[in-house]
């Protein structure tokens, strides 16, 4: 009588061990075929070129960086002394070492721009003897604000 009950028992047993294993290769299988698929999408939706352009941002940032460097390097030859130099929008404020505060445009020719704050500059301290307070250059003309 033991045997016929230990037949059915080493048989749960063996169809538990089969549906569990089956299960667990199943699951590796999926993932691999998961896998695998997404390997294959994502090489037929890559482009087939690489760009000789860089993209936008890091060119943006590169334009950044040179507009910084010819303020710095203008200043530094017309000799006009400043202290720091600060991004707003698409204005770069520079402030002297007298505590005034020079705008440029980003739009506008730097070179032009410099020469114009060191003729403002010479004109203001020798004829009228004045300093100013804010100048701003984004403008056709300047927009200078004295100090009081």
């Amino acid at each position: 009588m033991k045997n016929k009950k230990e037949f059915p028992r080493k048989r749960k047993r063996f169809i538990r061990k089969i549906i569990f294993y089956s299960s667990f290769f199943l699951a590796i299988g999926i993932v691999l075929l998961g896998f695998a698929f997404y390997s294959i999408w994502s090489k037929l939706h890559r482009p087939l070129y690489i760009s000789p352009l860089s993209s936008t941002q890091i060119a943006h940032a590169d334009q950044e960086d040179l507009f910084m460097k010819q303020i710095v390097t203008g200043l530094k030859k017309k000799q006009i002394n400043f202290t720091s130099i600060s991004r707003q929008d698409d204005a770069y404020i520079v402030t002297l070492q007298d505590k005034s505060k020079v705008t440029f445009s980003s739009q506008k020719d730097i070179m032009s721009q410099i020469a114009s704050l060191q003729y403002i500059l010479s004109h203001l301290t020798m004829d009228e003897g004045r300093q100013f307070s804010s100048l701003d250059l984004r403008f056709e003309q300047p927009v200078i604000v004295l100090k009081p």
